[in-house]
């Protein structure tokens, strides 16, 4: 599902979920409604430990280029 944290990228690439929106500058709302649409990629989403409730870090350059490469514009999704 999740992809471990020392699997892909550099390490200071992973980002606690609210540091990630901020620099995204999306809302969380919209962050996990492109997830479900399937737009934000699961490799770039990890667990840090065992379990659901294990802090999330997201891989922002990943998530840049995943979006990057559809032609959606955030201003609009965010409308």
């Amino acid at each position: 599902m999740f992809q471990l944290l020392d699997a892909g990228g550099w390490q200071s690439d992973w980002l606690p979920l609210g540091e990630a929106l901020e620099k995204l500058g999306m809302s969380r709302t919209t962050f996990w409604r492109l997830r479900r649409e399937g737009l934000i990629s699961a490799v770039a989403l990890c667990r840090v430990g065992p379990g659901r409730r294990s802090p999330l870090r997201v891989n922002v350059p990943a998530v840049l280029a995943h979006l990057h490469g559809r032609t959606i514009r955030l201003e609009s999704v965010e409308s």
